[in-house]
């Protein structure tokens, strides 16, 4: 999670979740919220079938984790609509939460905007993934470590790919990140969709 490279940090948090489940498992919230962040790493890679079972294998428990988990299930499933439909509810009832939900409305934003764009609904998935971004920069000192900043990223390799806002300058910082968390092949394939 705090490690950049999106690869060692799957890595390090798939050994500790491991652990969790096989020696702590009465701590269910650490267990969610360690499986949350490696299926959250898993689907930025591409890797479907890891998040699939990551979320499957997941407690289900009423934490922000657990409720967007729920909109990522449908999402990997291809239920976009679903997708929307629960993250945007989220965002509507944790926007002006305490400080963690607040956070979380960050991926719920970015789950709806992944949903909306696999609809055909780059619209509504453009104003989604700006509104997440809107939502990391508001995070003040909590926006710079590397699990906010990876978000902020994807977010601006979105909206760049999308040809929204300042694209040079969004592409700069996307690259400049990929590039510090070990992405050469989504930079090979952002650069060829240029």
């Amino acid at each position: 999670m705090f490690v950049e490279d999106s690869r060692r940090s799957a890595a390090l948090l798939r050994d500790a979740c491991t652990r969790y489940r096989r020696m702590h498992e009465h701590v269910v919230e650490k267990i969610e919220q360690c499986a949350y962040e490696l299926a959250w790493l898993a689907e930025e890679r591409g890797d479907r079938a890891e998040a699939s079972d990551v979320l499957r294998d997941m407690p289900d428990t009423a934490s922000p984790e657990g409720a967007i988990a729920h909109g990522y299930r449908a999402l990997l499933a291809g239920d976009y609509s679903a997708a929307i439909a629960m993250m945007t509810a989220f965002v509507a009832d944790h926007r002006h939460d305490t400080f963690w939900p607040r956070w979380r409305v960050v991926d719920a934003q970015l789950v709806a905007a992944l949903a909306a764009d696999r609809a055909n609904d780059r619209t509504r998935a453009i104003e989604l993934a700006e509104g997440a971004l809107a939502a990391v920069d508001s995070l003040g000192d909590f926006a710079a470590t590397s699990f906010v900043q990876r978000r902020r990223g994807r977010l601006l390799a979105m909206l760049a790919s999308w040809g929204v806002g300042d694209v040079t300058k969004r592409t700069a910082e996307a690259l400049a990140w990929a590039r510090r968390a070990g992405y050469a092949e989504r930079i090979a394939a952002f650069r060829s969709s240029r």
